[in-house]
């Protein structure tokens, strides 16, 4: 698998067999943030991002080569097991020294599949794709999913939100209208009603898809914002509503 073949990758065939018998510890894990759109959470998507991270050169240890030479971004420090005289004892203690393996930086290439339904602080993970470390297991790549603000959507758990604008005329008489859903499909609404300010409507199973289930959604919820006529526009109609208008 993917962790195996990095422990070989970094160290060899000795490590592989250490890291299979719980012998090697494994590193931390590297954190990223990725920016996905809510277009993208919706639909799902498959992109390539790099990153960047040290990786050992195996067979550059002591080794004066041209290809060992461009190996010289430091590596982590290792933990090494000396003797330390106290008092009339002599204990064994962990400390830190300089590796003697040598390092350069690479850009390495992800697949990254973002699901349906993702959220923003869901995470998707590469086993072992981290930063080598003399003597242990490479740690994991983290990518972190962070989310842009919609011009139309508003996501709230699996909900969808949208605002409405909608005329007084088309409040008192009622409208008609459409908006074009992230998968393109075109979603009409309306109503023959009176619509009051802040009004809302609910549109079930047009929200977000849950995350394992594409199939289940969640609904979509229409809030409706009436905008009142200039007083202007007004003008030449006063006298008519004011006989007419209900109380």
């Amino acid at each position: 698998d993917d962790e195996r073949r990095a422990v070989y990758d970094s160290s060899g065939f000795r490590m592989l067999e250490d890291a299979k018998n719980g012998k090697v510890e494994k590193a931390g894990a590297m954190w990223f943030d990725i920016t996905v759109t809510l277009d993208k959470l919706y639909n799902g998507e498959e992109f390539t991002t790099d990153i960047q991270r040290k990786i050992i050169c195996r067979g550059c240890r002591d080794v004066d080569t041209p290809r060992c030479r461009a190996c010289n971004a430091g590596c982590a420090k290792e933990i090494e097991l000396r003797n330390v005289k106290m008092g009339p004892m002599v204990m064994q203690q962990q400390v830190e020294v300089p590796s003697k393996e040598r390092c350069r930086m690479e850009t390495k290439k992800l697949n990254v599949e973002v699901q349906q339904g993702m959220a923003p602080g869901d995470t998707v993970t590469f086993k072992a794709m981290g930063e080598h470390q003399p003597r242990k297991i490479p740690g994991d790549v983290v990518l972190k999913i962070k989310d842009v603000k919609h011009d139309v959507f508003r996501r709230e758990g699996n909900d969808l939100h949208v605002d409405v604008d909608i005329s007084l005329k088309e409040a008192l008489l009622g409208f008609e209208r459409s908006i074009t859903h992230m998968d393109g499909r075109r979603i009409v609404f309306g109503t023959q009603s009176v619509t009051r300010p802040g009004g809302i409507m609910r549109i079930e199973g047009e929200g977000m898809p849950h995350r394992g289930d594409p199939t289940q959604h969640g609904h979509l919820y229409l809030r409706y914002r009436v905008v009142m006529p200039e007083a202007s526009a007004l003008d030449r109609h006063r006298e008519w509503l004011r006989a007419n208008f209900p109380e």
